[in-house]
């Protein structure tokens, strides 16, 4: 399920977004995180006139990288 892992509270004018995700091992975390906060936001900014007010990414699991291939090949 691509919405697994993802928690949204809306208020009037802001959004909070909680993700949790899976990191391959051996990425740069730090960067990660730092693109997908981005990602997030200009997504967010693009589809709705709502201020994020934070973007909280926890790590649920950290595999091989051939497990996330694994994983992204059953969605």
């Amino acid at each position: 399920n691509v919405t697994s892992g993802i928690e949204v509270e809306v208020g009037k004018e802001q959004v909070a977004i909680d993700l949790e995700v899976i990191v391959a091992y051996g990425k740069d975390i730090p960067r990660l995180f730092a693109q997908i906060q981005e990602i997030v936001l200009q997504e967010v900014s693009r589809l709705t006139a709502l201020e994020v007010k934070e973007i909280n990414i926890r790590i649920v699991d950290v595999v091989k990288q051939e497990t996330i291939e694994k994983i992204t090949d059953n969605q």
